[in-house]
């Protein structure tokens, strides 16, 4: 029936920033103090959280057409992210065989506002980023809340 797609006007970088904005909130408040630290504590924390509104980049994929794909993820379905890239475009990204970058920044007392371009980054500011393996989120975010995972290596850059 289409409900859950998105139509193509609606199909828009600019329009999903707000959402980023919101899910970069909703991790720092939800890591807290590991968003300095990192280790196992985050990685738990990371494992069941929701990213729908996370800017993603495919970093390892079987298909080395898809390595290089970054943008918000506006649709986080059991086997496949849908990912807005900056050029408007609606990218479906198998989880399976695929290892995604986030990178959190860490706000130093004021929150930060990612802008819709996503070149006006700043690349001065320290951020938590990590990897994520598109096997272990074979699942729901619901699903992974009770899930137990191996921890992998995180880098605080």
């Amino acid at each position: 029936m289409g409900l859950y797609d998105v139509p193509r006007e609606g199909q828009k970088y600019a329009l999903f920033a707000p959402l980023h904005n919101l899910w970069l909130g909703y991790m720092r408040e939800m890591l807290e103090k590991d968003l300095d630290n990192g280790g196992p504590a985050a990685a738990m924390k990371l494992m069941s959280a929701d990213f729908h509104g996370a800017e993603v980049e495919v970093v390892r994929s079987r298909c080395v057409g898809r390595v290089g794909i970054q943008g918000i993820v506006i649709k986080d379905a059991k086997f496949v992210f849908e990912i807005i890239t900056p050029n408007n475009k609606l990218k479906t990204v198998p989880k399976e065989g695929t290892v995604f970058r986030v990178e959190i920044p860490a706000a130093d007392g004021a929150e930060t506002e990612i802008a819709a371009d996503p070149a006006t980054k700043d690349a001065g500011e320290r951020k938590l980023v990590f990897e994520i393996l598109g096997d272990q989120f074979l699942h729901r975010s619901a699903d992974r809340a009770n899930k137990k995972f191996k921890t992998h290596f995180l880098e605080l850059i």
